[in-house]
């Protein structure tokens, strides 16, 4: 998604998901656990509980102006195009996180989903409110030739 690259990082899509513990060698020989945040398939490593939190609070506070930009990109596609509108529907990103990290997961889907549908119905008036418009212009114009 665009916000991720906001958060300055970039990853490839497609790519097959990695296990959810991953145990790694220390320098004194011991292994430690790994765990991880994944959103949109791209993966962040964290120490801790805290360290994710941190990175879905980061997320949530960009997810607002991801969905802005995708809303526009929708609107700029459909300006002059369309004679009636279809539901639009913001995807919001998929969030998977080490489960031994026991994070509050459901709050933050719930939080993500409810920034993307605000601004799937806001782009949705937009582009009915932008073609009744275009329809009474057209109007206006029809009434003139007419006379």
């Amino acid at each position: 998604m665009l916000w991720l690259m906001n958060m300055g990082l970039a990853a490839s899509r497609g790519a097959a998901p990695p296990p959810v513990v991953i145990s790694a060698p220390t320098p004194a020989g011991k292994s430690r656990k790994r765990y991880y945040v994944e959103i949109d398939s791209v993966r962040f490593d964290v120490k801790d509980a805290e360290e994710a939190r941190e990175i879905l609070e980061r997320a949530k506070q960009l997810a607002n102006k991801a969905a802005q930009v995708s809303a526009e990109t929708i609107e700029r596609a459909h300006r002059y195009t369309t004679e009636t509108i279809e539901p639009v529907k913001l995807e919001a990103p998929r969030i998977k996180a080490s489960p031994e990290l026991k994070l509050p997961l459901k709050s933050v889907r719930r939080s993500m989903n409810r920034i993307y549908r605000e601004n799937s119905i806001n782009l949705e008036l937009r582009l009915w409110l932008e073609l009744e418009r275009r329809l009474l212009e057209d109007d206006d114009e029809a009434m003139l030739l007419l006379q």
